[in-house]
């Protein structure tokens, strides 16, 4: 069981993003730029992450109370997200403006985010299953591959809001 929960987690988090980017970036289609759009997004927004304001969300919310200190910083996180969704749109996508380029600028995100989140720990525990099997719980490596899958449909909502923002 530990194995197939772990192989099920590979595909969502690896092989589906990976996938889904040689399907994106045909020729023909060509949303290459649009896909490393949304690369660039997840990789800003981590940059940004870094930074002391944001970096220290849990201290500024948690005089607050206690449902600020849980809400607070994740709301915080989800308004810089699309902010820079928007900010990524609007300049880097200037003449790109479409829905295959909004569902790529999200399938982007949640590509990298998804294959460094879980894709690369369930690549290593398939790899060396034999000396990793003790440490795999297989309801955890299940839930973490179908996280993966739910976010999907969510980040490529929330880039299509974005540019209907954009348009409106």
């Amino acid at each position: 069981m530990k194995l197939i929960s772990s192989i099920f987690t590979l595909l969502a988090a690896m092989v589906l993003p990976a996938a889904g980017f040689m399907f994106l970036s045909d020729r023909d289609r060509g949303y290459i730029k649009s896909i490393s759009a949304g690369i660039l997004t997840y990789i800003i927004l981590r940059v940004l992450m870094v930074l002391p304001p944001l970096n220290d969300l849990n201290g500024l919310f948690s005089p607050l109370g206690a449902a600020a200190s849980v809400y607070g910083p994740a709301l915080a996180i989800a308004a810089v997200s699309e902010l820079t969704r928007f900010l990524v749109f609007k300049y880097y996508l200037e003449g790109r403006r479409t829905l295959g380029d909004s569902v790529s600028l999200g399938f982007g995100f949640w590509a990298v985010e998804a294959i460094l989140t879980v894709g690369l720990t369930a690549l290593l525990v398939v790899i060396n299953f034999s000396a990793n099997s003790q440490y795999v719980n297989a309801v955890n490596m299940t839930l973490s591959g179908l996280e993966r899958l739910f976010v999907l449909p969510v980040q490529l909502l929330l880039s299509l809001i974005c540019l209907y923002a954009l348009k409106s």
